[in-house]
């Protein structure tokens, strides 16, 4: 009971970091959500394929990870550790890449793309680096602990 206690405190402070500048959840005001929109509206495309390359990302790391495992390829553990490693690489690639693109086109900005990205998964700019740091660190304790 205690433990169920402990884990739904963990639980709603982790979900007050990451949704707590949500457009969803947050009152933004007209004016405030309409600015939003406007500042991430050249980016719609590009988030959505983003969002759409995220979850064929994991759903193929994942059915890899299944039918390695099934087929004796691979321990379970090392399934794991293919699924924590390619998800790994998925995210810090598309951060590298949007870096990269903000240097060497003009218009291209890190912050805006970011922000359309956070939109489409119903986060904040700020909820966003914190899923992303938690997501990080659960892929890299699932990878170490898999070795």
């Amino acid at each position: 009971m205690i433990a169920d206690f402990i884990a739904d405190i963990i639980k709603c402070g982790i979900d007050a970091a990451i949704f707590f500048d949500s457009p969803k959840y947050s009152k933004l005001t007209a004016t405030q959500r309409e600015h939003l929109q406007k500042r991430i509206a050249p980016y719609g495309s590009s988030s959505k394929a983003v969002v759409v390359l995220c979850h064929l990302g994991f759903l193929l790391s994942v059915l890899i990870a299944i039918y390695q495992a099934a087929q004796d390829t691979a321990t379970t553990e090392s399934a794991l550790h293919i699924i924590a490693l390619a998800m790994l690489g998925l995210t810090i690639s598309i951060g590298l890449f949007n870096g990269l693109l903000s240097l060497l086109i003009k218009r291209w900005r890190f912050a805006d793309f970011h922000a359309a990205v956070a939109y489409r998964f119903n986060l904040g700019s700020s909820g966003c680096i914190v899923a992303l740091v938690l997501w990080h660190l659960a892929f890299i304790t699932m990878a170490i602990a898999t070795v």
